[in-house]
């Protein structure tokens, strides 16, 4: 039985717990906050960096994973046996990360010709937990003894069909991120709008613009109830937001007969452009 060794990048938002029990190599991004770099998942849990980025004068950066990183990770997979890598990244709409890992897969067969190891590069198509949780299964189904063809009909399934709706409570990260202007983000918070958002295949949207918080929570679990697959798992992803990703969870609760897998925390690579103060869901979507 070929040994597999499920990998990502930390957009995937997978606990590093979890990692750390489902063998899950999550390779990190660097985050730049005040001229100072971090490693996302390394150098802060996802509490420590809301406070850092409340404290930031200006807005995080962050930098690509390089190709010789990747390539750094395929070389210490292979010595340490394993015969086939499956790595995911987060969507390659929004961030040259698939690009990279593409042309480190690429670099890696040039450089090691006698390797037997196979390398399987995935497009996500979304972010965060919402495709982490693909990675998940993929490394319940290796770990079950499943082969590589198994692993990616796993992983894929959920990747093909999985939608994200979330909303953010404050658009001061959405403004200071280039997303919506100044007047828009004053006017926004005076009248109380918050955004109802939607990730599809790599690309964000506006769905609908509501006033209130609870409006907005109430928002996202009727996208939920409107779109989700039957009898099929589900995940809930919160930042600084504890009451208002549990509001979620449990309407979700209520319309799926079951809670959701877990509530996750939005990691540095999404909350700096969204801000700490965001709840969302992820799941299968039925056919349209």
């Amino acid at each position: 039985m070929t040994k597999i060794k499920l990998m990502c990048d930390s957009n995937c938002d997978i606990p590093v717990s979890t990692a750390k029990e489902l063998d899950i190599d999550i390779i990190p991004f660097a985050v730049t906050v005040n001229g100072k770099e971090y490693l996302e998942t390394v150098s802060f849990s996802p509490a420590e960096y809301y406070e850092m980025l409340k404290a930031s004068k200006n807005l995080p950066v962050t930098s690509q994973i390089t190709p010789m990183t990747f390539v750094e990770h395929f070389e210490r997979a292979a010595g340490e046996g394993y015969g086939a890598i499956v790595l995911t990244t987060m969507t390659s709409v929004g961030s040259g990360t698939f690009h990279n890992a593409m042309v480190a897969r690429d670099w890696y067969s040039e450089q090691h010709p006698d390797s037997n190891v196979e390398i399987h590069v995935l497009d996500s198509q979304n972010y965060s937990i919402s495709y982490g949780y693909g990675v998940i299964l993929g490394a319940k189904a290796a770990k079950e003894g499943g082969g590589v063809e198994r692993v990616l009909t796993v992983m894929n399934e959920w990747f093909d069909h999985l939608e994200t709706y979330f909303t953010v409570f404050t658009l001061k990260y959405v403004h200071k991120s280039g997303r919506i202007s100044s007047a828009s983000q004053i006017l926004g918070e005076a009248l109380g709008f918050r955004p109802v958002m939607s990730n599809l295949n790599g690309v964000f949207r506006l769905v609908q613009r509501v006033r209130g918080n609870q409006a907005a929570i109430q928002a996202v679990a009727q996208l939920f109830e409107n779109r989700r697959a039957e009898n099929t798992d589900y995940v809930v992803l919160r930042g600084d937001t504890d009451e208002e990703a549990k509001t979620l969870a449990a309407l979700a609760t209520e319309i799926a007969g079951k809670p959701p897998v877990d509530i996750f925390y939005a990691g540095a690579t999404i909350s700096t452009n969204t801000g700490p103060k965001i709840t969302g869901i992820g799941f299968m979507a039925k056919p349209d």
